[in-house]
């Protein structure tokens, strides 16, 4: 995902796709049932440990991207709107 926009009103996603070109969707969100969700999850931390380990991991590879993106962008190679 890119990013988010909204146009006319309504929210949209950014987003990338294979042949690195961008294509615009409509966002939506939906709730699931939380009993039926509770039942697939289960019990105890069958699936609890690895999403933790999965959002553990996610955030320690965005803090690399973010340093390897920082570090051009000191040395003046890329320019970088802030704000």
């Amino acid at each position: 995902m890119l990013g988010h926009t909204t146009i006319d009103g309504r929210p949209y996603c950014v987003r990338q796709t294979k042949n690195m070109k961008a294509s615009m969707a409509k966002a939506h969100a939906r709730s699931g049932d939380a009993a039926r969700i509770a039942g697939y999850c289960g019990d105890g931390d069958t699936l609890d440990r690895p999403l933790a380990d999965f959002a553990e991991a996610y955030g320690d590879q965005t803090e690399r991207d973010h340093a390897a993106l920082v570090q051009p962008v000191k040395r003046c190679l890329v320019k970088a709107a802030r704000g």
